[in-house]
């Protein structure tokens, strides 16, 4: 198409023909001008509509968010021309033999394609190893041998979209920018294997710490300015190892954490404030309950709740729960009222332990099942059942809660606590 002249409408021979690339046709200014050359509506035109046989063979182009097809009328034309004068059998032929045509140039077009992105990918290729074995000779032998920095070269634009091989010419004109991508390259590798090592630092750090005081996320600790200096500023051809993230950690984690933890008390008791709580607290050893979902939130997790980033939800003055963990053995106000409840309509002591519920001998009518205090039902049942049922109950309503043990500051699950504190 790009090196012929004639217009495709009128066939006139014209070196100022127009390219429409989206509909692949050239045309001349006249026939440009006429403004019907694509239409979807033939009546427009003055040429009858084509059979359904035959209208896919009319090439068009889709424009509009409506999807309007819009099909080139001078093909249209020159196919009912073709079949005016024709009776049955032979339109019937007639079509058939279009029906190959299509085929063969359909496979034709495939093939085209086929070839030309073997071509390309051939192309790519050579151009890849020409670029690699002028940039090792420049002095990137050994970043080229990171599987990383090969696979960053090779996507990069004068590769990727080569339409030939890699000449000295070539190499003249890009080397600058070559040469500024694989600085750029190395610095991404660099720093993202010093990242890696800073994860396994950290996690090998902290893995014996306490769970309190509470340490801020490993990415927060990354983006301090002790750690960065690792990361990002030191020299890429210095090889890092753990022991100097763990090195840094063991001298500034102390320091990072109590900054971290200073900054989200101010935004913590700011969003207290906002609820009409209390403010005077000790966010180290405090434990939020959101009132919407249940679920206990350490200080660090709060303002990165799901239910705390909804701004209806927010402005409502019960939003989050206070807690103080502060005693070996605390469960949350709502939980404990629902146990008492519990235990009172089976006319026990709330305050009882696992071990008096099981010397007690009581009979009752009315008692809740699996910690659901609505859904009572009335029947005698046998003392026996009845304190298995109510020990069940107990045990269920403690499940639910994580306490944090006063001697050691680690995280027990509230089944566990006993076995824990018996150790």
């Amino acid at each position: 198409m790009l090196f012929t002249t004639e217009c495709h409408v009128c066939l006139a021979p014209n070196s100022d023909a127009l390219v429409e690339f989206v509909t692949q046709t050239r045309l001349c200014k006249a026939c440009l001008d006429l403004g019907n050359v694509f239409s979807d509506d033939y009546r427009v035109t003055s040429c009858p509509k084509l059979d359904r046989d035959i209208e896919g063979d009319v090439p068009f182009i889709e424009l509009g968010d409506n999807r309007s097809f819009y099909q080139h009328v001078p093909s249209a034309v020159a196919l009912l021309s073709e079949t005016m004068n024709m009776d049955d059998p032979e339109y019937i032929a007639w079509c058939n033999l279009k029906g190959e045509e299509n085929t063969k140039r359909r496979r034709a077009a495939s093939k085209c394609t086929e070839t030309y992105n073997q071509l390309s990918a051939l192309w790519s290729q050579t151009r890849l190893q020409s670029v690699t074995r002028r940039l090792e000779a420049k002095g990137w032998k050994n970043e080229l041998k990171h599987q990383v920095s090969k696979d960053y070269l090779e996507a990069h634009t004068l590769i990727a979209d080569a339409k030939g091989p890699f000449t000295d010419s070539d190499w003249r004109s890009t080397r600058s920018t070559l040469i500024q991508y694989m600085r750029v390259v190395k610095l991404r590798r660099v720093q993202q294997e010093r990242v890696e090592l800073f994860w396994k630092a950290y996690s090998e750090h902290t893995a014996s710490l306490p769970a309190l005081p509470v340490l801020p996320p490993a990415a927060t600790v990354g983006r301090s300015a002790e750690l960065q200096k690792l990361i990002s500023k030191r020299n890429l051809d210095e090889t890092l190892t753990v022991d100097d993230f763990l090195a840094v950690l063991d001298t500034h984690l102390v320091q990072i954490a109590s900054k971290w933890r200073s900054t989200q008390k101010v935004a913590l008791k700011k969003l207290l404030r906002q609820a009409k709580r209390e403010t005077n607290l000790c966010l180290a050893v405090s434990v939020f309950q959101c009132q919407k979902c249940s679920m206990h939130l350490w200080p660090t997790e709060v303002l990165a709740h799901s239910c705390f980033l909804n701004n209806t939800y927010c402005k409502d003055s019960g939003a989050f729960g206070v807690y103080d963990l502060k005693p070996a053995i605390v469960l949350p106000e709502d939980r404990m009222e629902m146990g008492r409840r519990t235990l009172m309509r089976s006319e026990i002591d709330p305050k009882a332990t696992i071990a008096e519920l099981d010397k007690q001998r009581h009979r009752s009518d009315s008692f809740c099942i699996r910690g659901h205090p609505q859904e009572s039902i009335e029947r005698i049942v046998d003392e026996k059942w009845l304190q298995q049922e109510q020990r069940e109950v107990y045990e269920w309503l403690m499940s639910f809660d994580e306490i944090i043990c006063r001697r050691c500051s680690h995280l027990v699950a509230s089944g566990f606590a006993h076995e824990h504190l018996a150790e």
